[in-house]
């Protein structure tokens, strides 16, 4: 009975946690000493919020998170991240909807109005190198990139990162400790990889579908960055 009573006590302490986020989240990073109570996010409608952080550097980088006020929740895991445009700015968007269209993570997707401009996948397949021309993404248009492996059978763990660093997009969206795309592959594949970097989500097409795809999304239990 205790058991279920904590249980009971743990999703209601879950649900309360999102539903901060959902009513007002804030911007809190490097740019305002990581302060989850200054830079309240502008609601847009629909589920969708938004901050332009000003005053920054051209192309600076900065870590940040969105967060309920005083730190109640906080989305990704580890802290995502941004480079501001040639007048230092950045716009931030925040969805709180459920979004089911093949692309992850699901909700709670963070945007962002700039992007570096070269991404590379990275993975155990070539040894976590995260500046393998062989793995240079090519730009779709829209901030959208993309390569196609062949890939025998067996289970590889990969993700798409700023061409020679660690940030990343993965399962979690944008983050600086991105969690890998997990893909179990019975025979031999053309798996193709997506990552849109202004949305900051990833998605895998596989032809012939695998025998188990998996996202990689609660760490502790599961695989995560290896470089």
């Amino acid at each position: 009975m205790k058991r279920v009573c904590l249980i009971l006590l743990m999703c209601v302490m879950a649900a309360a946690v999102q539903a901060d986020l959902v009513t007002q989240p804030y911007v809190a990073g490097e740019f305002n000493s990581w302060n989850a109570t200054t830079n309240p996010m502008v609601d847009m409608g629909g589920g969708i919020w938004e901050y332009t952080i000003t005053g920054l550097a051209p192309d600076q980088w900065q870590q940040f998170k969105v967060a309920g006020e005083n730190w109640d929740g906080d989305v990704p895991a580890a802290n995502s991240w941004y480079n501001a445009d040639s007048a230092g700015e950045v716009t931030i968007t925040f969805n709180t909807n459920v979004v089911s269209d093949g692309w992850v993570r699901e909700q709670f997707r963070i945007g962002v109005s700039t992007e570096p401009g070269s991404w590379s996948l990275v993975g155990d397949f070539n040894g976590w190198n995260n500046n393998d021309a062989a793995q240079l993404m090519t730009s779709l248009g829209g901030g959208i990139y993309a390569i196609t492996n062949t890939w025998g059978p067996g289970v590889y763990n990969f993700k798409p990162t700023w061409t020679g660093t660690w940030n990343a997009i993965g399962t979690d969206g944008r983050s600086v400790d991105a969690w890998n795309y997990w893909l179990d592959l019975a025979s031999e594949s053309e798996v193709t990889v997506y990552v849109d970097a202004f949305a900051n989500v990833m998605k895998v097409d596989v032809v012939p579908e695998p025998a188990t795809m998996v996202l990689l999304g609660l760490g502790a239990l599961l695989i995560r960055r290896k470089k």
